[in-house]
Order: C-alpha cells, then structure tokens, then sequence
C-alpha cells in the first residue's frame, strides 16, 4: 500500500481502521511512562495508580492536552507503544507542531537509528503488519498535507528509508 494520491481524511481512515480495536491492556500509560523517564521512585501501587487518570480503553479519546503534557513515546513499552502511537500520529495529521515535544516524539520513534534500533524494533515488535502498512503510508503523505521544518522532514525521510518504507506497495 502507498499514499499516492490519498487524502488527509483517507490516511486517517487508514490509521483509524488498523488500530481500531487496541487497548492498552497492562502497558504503560502516558503518565506512568513520565515516571520512568523521570527515574521516579515510587511503590508498585502507586505506579499502577498513575494510569487511573489516562485513558487506556481506546486512543481515539486521548486528549490532545495529555499528548502535550506527557510526549514519552521513547518510555513506553511495546504495549504502549502500539496504543498511543495513532493517537500521535492523528495529532500531526491535525495539528502539526514543528518543535513540539510531542512532535519529536513521534517522529523520533519513527525513525530507528543505528544506536537505538534495537529499542525501536521493540516498540514496534507488537505492530501487524496493516498497522506497519499504515504507519508507512502515513509517513509517506504527511510531507504533502504539513509544512514540515527541515529537521522534520529529514526525520520522516530517513523513517521511510530505513525502516517504514519496505511496507509500502504500488
């Protein structure tokens, strides 16, 4: 599958319908990813208590404040990843934020480098092969609906060479 001509409203369809039935069942939430990012010491209830306040049952209703507030993609596990990560990717496709924390976040985690592919191909471990499909596509057409700054565009370019582009079709 490519984006060749796909609309905005199409790419998002296709992010909606390859995603549609996850949950994050015992990943980790956007809050108790902040709390690993920031080395917080704390008791196993307490962690779990976190997440009461992030919605776990179904990313379409992630509040785009949340996204801002708590942009730790690079903490989550496989789980978390494979949730959040459309809800991520339908806030560029909304509302792009050159500069934003969770602007780089995502694309961050887009894009598996040499020294962290190994971190990258965990976050993706969970992903089937539609979701990966979609991903892709997304990559591939976000250039032609944002005005990507030149660091972002690099970013997503180097995604879809080094990984996210064997997932494309004609």
């Amino acid at each position: 599958m490519s984006a060749g001509k796909l609309t905005r409203d199409e790419v998002a369809e296709l992010i909606q319908s390859a995603f549609l039935a996850v949950e994050l069942g015992e990943g980790l939430s956007l809050r108790q990813a902040k709390a690993v990012d920031n080395r917080e010491e704390q008791s196993c209830a307490a962690f779990r208590k976190l997440r009461e306040s992030d919605e776990v049952r179904d990313w379409r209703r992630v509040l785009m404040e949340d996204l801002e507030k708590y942009p730790y993609l690079p903490h989550m596990d496989a789980a978390g990843f494979r949730y959040y990560i459309p809800a991520f990717i339908m806030a560029l496709l909304e509302c792009y934020r050159d500069g934003s924390g969770w602007t780089m976040s995502t694309l961050l985690c887009l894009r598996p480098k040499r020294d962290t592919w190994e971190h990258s191909m965990h976050h993706y471990e969970l992903l089937s092969t539609e979701q990966r499909q979609a991903i892709a596509v997304f990559l591939e057409a976000l250039p032609s609906f944002v005005d990507l700054d030149t660091e972002d565009g690099k970013l997503v370019s180097r995604a879809l060479r080094d990984y996210w582009g064997q997932f494309l079709t004609c």
